[in-house]
């Protein structure tokens, strides 16, 4: 939309179908050129989510796709800065993190991408302890990451009965 003008174009981005956008918050309200989706595998309609697109809403490059198993299905995909990257690093510059529900084995995985390289898949998948419902929301804030010595001295603590 041109604000003076009142002009505006339309433009399709993705031919699959897409939720859950995400973008590097530290530019939110800001001209951005990357955000992030949950993805069907079926062009041209609805379709379950189930993988992840990373969409370039400038029309430079093509959107970056990544599908699971046929039994997966991906969640809201949550943006975190790479540690150390600042107001000049590239708006890519971090991870996705999202959870992964396996429908077969009723088990669901914290997933992490590299931001830069959707279609490689994840660089890790952590098991969760519990099963995870589908389109579970989330974010991430750097503030409430507790570092390691909080974290060893949580696990370290026996539990309490209520």
């Amino acid at each position: 939309v041109q604000p003076a003008t009142g002009a505006w174009t339309k433009r399709q981005l993705h031919d699959q179908h897409v939720d859950f956008p995400s973008i590097n918050r530290s530019i939110s309200g800001k001209p951005y050129r990357y955000t992030y989706c949950a993805t069907s595998p079926i062009k041209g309609r609805s379709g379950p989510l189930q993988g992840l697109v990373k969409v370039d809403v400038s029309g430079e490059r093509e959107p970056e796709v990544w599908l699971p198993q046929p039994q997966e299905f991906l969640g809201e995909a949550s943006f975190c800065p790479r540690a150390g990257s600042g107001p000049e690093s590239a708006e890519d510059d971090g991870y996705i993190v999202s959870f992964l529900l396996d429908g077969r084995s009723q088990r669901s995985d914290i997933v992490v991408f590299d931001a830069q390289k959707i279609a490689d898949g994840p660089i890790c998948r952590l098991r969760t302890q519990s099963f995870l419902p589908h389109a579970l929301h989330g974010s991430f804030s750097p503030e409430l990451v507790p570092d390691q010595a909080q974290i060893e001295a949580a696990w370290s603590k026996k539990p309490t009965s209520l």
